[in-house]
């Protein structure tokens, strides 16, 4: 977030994205996905593509 911050502009759109939601082995919950994002004051969102879950919402959440 730093870097976005420093090199990016103040209107760029950020989220944090949480890949691979589809698998049990999961090395973040959604708990500590979504207490980090609120902590850099984004939006969280948790991703499968091989399900194809939540790609297009998230998508059409950053172009909005």
């Amino acid at each position: 977030m730093r870097q976005i911050k420093t090199h990016a502009s103040e209107n760029v759109v950020k989220v944090l994205i949480g890949n691979k939601s589809d698998m049990a082995d999961r090395q973040v919950s959604f708990e500590e996905g979504k207490k980090m994002a609120d902590s850099f004051g984004v939006n969280f969102f948790e991703v499968s593509a091989k399900n194809n879950s939540n790609i297009t919402e998230t998508f059409t959440y950053m172009a909005k």
